[in-house]
């Protein structure tokens, strides 16, 4: 049987490094993971519902969260809600909390709690922007459905830094750092050179199919059949076709050279195909 052999001849040509636009690793679709879905209905306010958390009355306490309309309380949630991230909710606090440090410290015994170093006056949005309505801390925190350790939180650091708190969870920091550096790497890459791949260059590859025509001479019923009364034509595509001149030329070729001193003893001849 004839084999198709391909040989590679390389002539030692180097070439430069690409880069490849992208890392190898399937890079991941924030947009549609379960982890960003969750973060996503936490900072919109799903499932949330703005209420007043207190029942104090504007003749008796400086809360004046009687005075705010079912109106008011969707307006504050919305506007707070619509924030696309933390740190613009978080500036959207403070604009609506004044904090200031706490001018007379009591004197605390054993049994009291650790004294507070920040004082925190809370408001919401009520009647026409941009008026503000003083209001408590519970009415201020179920309106906009956080949570009193966010609100302290952004209360502390402002009390500190004197500025909204930035963003400190994991996350793409300094972009323009960080594409500058990659970009120094890339032209280093670029630098390099390798030997030249064949795969670029003007070869072919495919795939062959192999055919095969047998003949066998049969000696009647439970006789046995030695291997030399097989005969097998193997050739390639790339050889000939697989149609009837070939199969002829083959049974012909069988007939008149391998199997010709058989033939002429022989009184008859049968041909019998099983159409493989």
């Amino acid at each position: 049987m004839d084999v198709l052999t391909v040989i590679n001849t390389f002539d030692g040509s180097e070439e430069a490094v690409k880069p490849t636009p992208g890392g190898r690793q399937r890079r991941l679709n924030e947009d549609n993971h379960e982890r960003q879905q969750t973060k996503k209905i936490h900072y919109s306010g799903g499932g949330r519902i703005p209420t007043i958390g207190c029942k104090h009355t504007s003749a008796k306490c400086f809360c004046q969260a009687d005075r705010l309309t079912p109106d008011d309380l969707v307006m504050n949630f919305q506007k707070f809600h619509d924030k696309p991230n933390k740190v613009e909710q978080d500036a959207a606090l403070l604009y609506l909390m004044s904090v200031s440090e706490v001018k007379r410290q009591r004197q605390n015994d054993e049994n009291r709690q650790k004294g507070r170093n920040v004082t925190v006056k809370y408001s919401l949005l009520w009647d026409e922007h941009p008026n503000k309505l003083p209001v408590c801390k519970a009415t201020f925190l179920s309106v906009l459905g956080i949570s009193k350790d966010r609100a302290s939180r952004v209360a502390q650091y402002y009390a500190e830094t004197a500025e909204a708190r930035p963003e400190r969870r994991g996350g793409a920091r300094n972009i323009e750092g960080s594409d500058s550096r990659r970009q120094l790497i890339i032209n280093h890459i670029k630098t390099f050179t390798c030997r030249a791949s064949h795969y670029g260059q003007a070869y072919y590859s495919r795939q062959l199919y192999l055919y095969l025509f047998g003949v066998v001479r049969h000696h009647g019923e439970n006789s046995r059949q030695p291997k030399e009364d097989v005969h097998l034509y193997v050739w390639q595509e790339n050889q000939g076709p697989k149609d009837s001149n070939m199969i002829a030329s083959a049974l012909n070729d069988c007939f008149i050279v391998r199997l010709a001193s058989q033939i002429r003893r022989s009184k008859g001849l049968r041909l019998f195909s099983d159409s493989c």
